[in-house]
């Protein structure tokens, strides 16, 4: 009498969320809450941990802890983190910034599009949700790189137009900041693979956006 067995595959996910941590805990449980009580369906998370945690709420279960080397740059906790993720899609969340609800949705549907490599999102004041303080990087014709800020007092509902209709803040975004963007895994891979440390954290998303 043969017994029948029933086997189940893993499937990976589609959204890997890396947050690296390289100062305070109190910055990173701040990201992790916003994280936890906002993630999509069937994510996984990596903490690319370059500071001490013990991780107290003994969550381990829900989050994946890996430990950089001492001393270890924004960019080398990135990488980390990076190297650990199975998801389609990358998504670097440093410690200090939140998620919001739904944060992520949108720039999933985005990877719809096999064409797109890098979403930007769209980074929101903690005082006032609908005054917008980042849209990504740009770059000058002298090679400065340039966080980009929508015109003052330009809410979401307008970013897009105040960008496009602003040409002394640089040339179009061409990427996300390292703090906070998604990328297409086998991009990043393709690119780098990851951020070059030879860039430094000031200038390593810049040169990640270039590439591409």
């Amino acid at each position: 009498m043969e017994r029948a067995v029933t086997l189940q595959v893993a499937t990976a996910p589609r959204l890997s969320i890396v947050i690296p941590a390289v100062s305070t805990v109190d910055e990173l449980e701040d990201t992790l809450v916003s994280v936890l009580e906002n993630r999509p369906d069937g994510c996984e998370i990596i903490v690319a941990l370059g500071c001490e945690y013990d991780d107290p709420w003994n969550i381990r279960d829900e989050v994946t802890f890996v430990r950089a080397p001492a001393g270890s740059s924004v960019i080398g906790c990135v990488n980390l983190g990076i190297s650990c993720c199975t998801g389609e899609i990358v998504h670097v969340l440093s410690a200090g910034w939140k998620a919001t609800e739904g944060w992520a949705d949108r720039a999933i549907d985005r990877f719809d599009d096999r064409r797109v490599a890098a979403v930007v999102p769209v980074a929101v004041s903690g005082e006032d949700r609908d005054r917008v303080v980042s849209v990504g990087l740009s770059y000058t014709t002298g090679g400065r790189k340039m966080v980009r800020v929508p015109a003052k007092d330009c809410s979401r509902s307008s970013v897009a137009a105040s960008v496009s209709a602003d040409p002394q803040r640089g040339s179009e975004v061409v990427g996300p900041l390292i703090d906070a963007g998604f990328w297409r895994a086998d991009v990043l891979s393709a690119a780098g693979p990851g951020f070059a440390r030879c860039c430094g954290p000031a200038m390593a998303d810049a040169d990640l956006a270039v590439a591409i």
